[in-house]
């Protein structure tokens, strides 16, 4: 299309904006199940280590199991937001060129984060790291616990 219409280029930016909205949600609802599922297999392991540890170990292995996928997931679904980075930018710059509105350069302006911010991918890698770490280290703790009396 050579010459979009602005009504064109409004609907190109509402398609492209409804996508990153759309995995953007996913995305969320996704960390947040991970974390209610964390939350729920540390309480099972913490229930359990005393009483049987080995299925403690067992909750501890899940937990990290889950960390690792819960991961592979949130690469995915950034990928599919990561799509439409760049139709946005360029949609944003014609709309603030039709406009006279350079603030609608929103997906520049916001390129950089600012000092002290960290990304959303930062955040949940971390948090989904430390939370298999942590699994896998209790995992070893209960399983130490279980074997103890036969070593």
């Amino acid at each position: 299309m050579p010459n979009p219409t602005e009504d064109d280029i409004k609907h190109a930016h509402q398609r492209a904006w409804d996508w990153f909205a759309l995995h953007s949600n996913q995305r969320m609802q996704t960390f947040n199940y991970f974390l209610v599922a964390t939350v729920f297999l540390a309480g099972a392991y913490g229930s359990m280590l005393e009483k049987n540890a080995g299925a403690a170990a067992f909750a501890a292995l899940a937990g990290a199991w889950i960390s690792l996928w819960f991961r592979r997931m949130d690469v995915r679904t950034r990928q599919l937001i990561e799509s439409s980075r760049a139709p946005l930018i360029k949609l944003q710059d014609k709309l603030a060129e039709l406009t006279e509105i350079e603030e609608l350069r929103m997906s520049i302006n916001v390129a950089i984060n600012w000092k002290g911010a960290s990304t959303y991918s930062r955040v949940i890698d971390v948090t989904q790291g430390t939370v298999g770490i942590s699994f896998l280290a209790a995992a070893i703790y209960a399983a130490y616990l279980a074997l103890k009396p036969h070593l």
